[in-house]
């Protein structure tokens, strides 16, 4: 890999879900929503009082998402041999516990293999790839759209479900050509994350 030359992972953390963008510099590689497919319990059946924490919470327990959240992670670095992992930044308000953990992971990791780590509000990727016009959630799909004409279809497909599902790999993709920018623009001179 040439001296300037970057590879991005760009993740917008969901504790269910979560989209994914690679670039390869400004070529957009691979673009998906993750879901977190921890095996719930086998039986469907009410638990007692004292069952584990596992089971009272629907088959889903916290070290089972982290372990498997830091095998994607890992997966996609090794793979694309990312350089930057761009975050979009969580929003206070609507942040978990286990969101925040989740992320924390990601960012260790990152950290552990000596990643670039950048973060963006939602905002600040609205204002940065937006030009005019009003700035929702709807306009950044199109205007990621636009930018990247094979993704149409699954602009399309979004716009008919009636609960948002790729919103989240939309934002991804628009956080990764965010990243891209300030990279391309700027060189080395990124805005660090800082560890909270």
């Amino acid at each position: 890999m040439g001296k300037n030359s970057h590879n991005i992972l760009a993740i917008n953390p969901g504790s269910r879900y979560f989209g994914v963008a690679v670039f390869h510099n400004s070529d957009l590689r691979e673009w998906t929503t993750k879901v977190l497919s921890t095996k719930p319990l086998r039986q469907k059946i009410q638990p007692k009082a004292d069952a584990p924490l596992a089971q009272k919470h629907g088959g889903f327990s916290v070290a089972e998402k982290k372990k498997e959240i830091k095998s994607i992670i890992s997966e996609y670095l090794d793979v694309h041999s990312i350089t930057i992992v761009a975050l979009k930044q969580l929003h206070p308000s609507r942040t978990s516990s286990a969101l925040s953990s989740l992320v924390s992971i990601i960012t260790t990791l990152a950290q552990v293999r000596k990643r670039k780590i950048v973060e963006y509000s939602i905002d600040e990727i609205k204002q940065k790839l937006i030009s005019s016009g009003r700035l929702n959630k709807k306009c950044l799909m199109d205007e990621v759209a636009l930018r990247y004409p094979y993704l149409h279809r699954e602009l399309e497909r979004e716009r008919k479900h009636k609960n948002p599902y790729l919103i989240r790999m939309f934002e991804a993709v628009a956080l990764g050509t965010v990243c891209w920018n300030d990279v391309d623009s700027k060189g080395q001179k990124i805005r660090l994350h800082t560890q909270q």
